[in-house]
């Protein structure tokens, strides 16, 4: 299944906490999407502002595809400033910029872009309701949020919108159950309609029966996007059970959907934002590296040496154990090793010297594309730098050497200076140490979970590198990024926020 977060895209500025979070009902949506394990895009403009850039980096780190998104030059994104008291929302008013991107305009390719997903949502605040009757051929499903206010509830906007959609969906937080009947009877909407009502108990009325939803009783952290979390899980459930275009929608599947929505909403509920992941006002002033497939792609080089030393005893390396070597210290690979190799610790340490010998790394074949670029940068703009690596010293001064990055880095450590290298995070805290820089002002770049947990026990903030050989679980890293020059262009136009 495909699903498509269809226009708007806004930062919600929460005043009184001096924080913000991206958001806006079809960004919202592609995330939870992905989140609920169903391949997701973003299709809307984007700016050039440092929120745009923002976004785009998180919407990439979270496996969203908005390759088919439009960006604009000089423009701004829409902010939402209110306060948050108790977990709930106090609105206090929108702000454009100088610029905003506006709604998107959707051009023949984007319409054939669509046309490839199974379900479509969009909303009000996309305003697009002028070009609604463009999706009147599309296969998938459109879902269609009328948001809160009664100007998007009038008859002429009702008409370029209801008959190009599949599913109706209304926020009415503060009606009783009986008005809400009413009110719904008094449109004539002959679509299904789903009406969220905040704290209370959803309903959904199939234009002969109404249907009472679950309410799962949790303390809210903050309500921001319960609902677009609430339309995803159910749209996304009806579908999967089974709900076609132009197809009855099951009284089991409707009470099946409602029950896993409000379980999956709920959960969201527990997070900051409408996805966590709150804009980071930070003042760059360190950034520290880590060395084996941050700086250097080697990790296929010790992969090289130790299926070498094992196959010398006529055994091979599991797959698993392939993993594991991956971002591990000198210790842990000692350990894997002799899984394999029946001999002492210090003749398993002596064999791998002498393979490292026969097989000598020469760095600067495996340098990273981009790293330099970005090490180049962060040192004109006298941000300090250091590594801070599991390898062993003598190994990441020669890297360091043979890359050409000799006057780069403010300080390097090895994990051999500890007891306990990575996961641990006393690494991390000495490399704090040496810089004198405060934590909040250093970010972390890495590329495998021992890495990222030791950053993350040390207080810091962390950019994963995604890894090319394997997938591992990034998620504690603030984002993700495929390439260094990703990782620049983010630090470039959302951190120091360069014109």
């Amino acid at each position: 299944m495909k699903i498509l977060g269809l226009g708007d895209n806004v930062f919600d500025v929460y005043q009184n906490l001096n924080i913000s979070y991206p958001g806006g009902n079809a960004v919202n949506v592609a995330v939870n999407a992905t989140q609920l394990g169903i391949e997701s895009a973003y299709l809307g403009y984007i700016a050039d502002d440092c929120y745009g850039y923002y976004l785009k980096s998180i919407l990439k780190s979270l496996n969203i595809d908005i390759t088919h998104c439009h960006y604009l030059n000089n423009t701004s994104t829409k902010q939402c400033i209110q306060d948050v008291i108790d977990g709930e929302r106090q609105f206090i008013k929108v702000d454009l910029g100088q610029c905003w991107t506006g709604p998107i305009h959707l051009l023949p390719k984007d319409l054939e872009y669509i046309h490839t997903f199974d379900v479509v949502f969009t909303n009000c605040n996309a305003k697009l309701e002028d070009q609604l009757y463009l999706l009147k051929d599309i296969s998938g499903i459109v879902s269609y949020d009328f948001g809160e206010k009664e100007k998007y509830r009038q008859e002429t906007y009702f008409q370029k919108v209801i008959p190009y959609i599949d599913l109706v969906q209304f926020s009415m937080n503060h009606l009783s159950i009986q008005d809400i009947k009413e009110k719904i009877n008094s449109y004539s909407i002959h679509k299904p309609i789903l009406i969220t009502r905040g704290n209370e108990i959803p309903l959904f009325f199939t234009g002969n029966e109404w249907i009472e939803g679950v309410k799962h009783q949790i303390k809210a952290k903050d309500t921001m996007g319960a609902g677009d979390a609430y339309i995803t899980a159910f749209v996304y459930s009806l579908v999967n059970q089974g709900w076609k275009k132009k197809q009855t929608i099951k009284k089991e599947w409707i009470e099946k959907a409602m029950n896993n929505a409000s379980l999956y909403a709920s959960n969201i509920c527990m997070q900051n934002g409408a996805f966590g992941k709150a804009y980071p006002n930070k003042e760059l002033k360190a950034v520290i590296f880590d060395m084996d497939g941050v700086i250097v792609d080697s990790e296929a080089h010790w992969q090289y040496i130790f299926e070498s030393m094992v196959q010398k005893y006529g055994k091979t390396l599991s797959d698993a154990d392939k993993r594991e070597f991956y971002g591990c210290s000198l210790e842990k690979e000692v350990e894997i090793l002799s899984r394999y190799i029946y001999l002492s610790k210090e003749e398993i340490m002596d064999l791998r010297q002498k393979y490292c010998e026969k097989y000598p790394m020469e760095y600067r074949k495996y340098m990273l594309e981009g790293v330099k670029e970005l090490i180049t940068y962060l040192k004109s703009k006298h941000i300090k730098i250091a590594i801070a690596s599991s390898n062993i010293l003598n190994e990441i001064k020669n890297m360091v050497n043979e890359c050409g990055l000799n006057a780069m880095f403010d300080c390097i450590i090895s994990g051999d200076m500890f007891e306990r290298s990575k996961p641990d995070p006393a690494i991390y805290n000495y490399a704090v140490s040496l810089l004198e820089i405060p934590r909040e002002n250093i970010y972390v770049i890495e590329d495998s979970e021992y890495g990222i947990e030791a950053a993350c026990l040390a207080g810091l903030d962390v950019l994963a590198i995604k890894n090319q050989y394997y997938q591992f679980d990034l998620s504690a890293a603030q984002l993700e990024f495929s390439s260094h020059k990703d990782i620049l262009e983010y630090i470039k136009k959302a951190i120091i926020k360069e014109d």
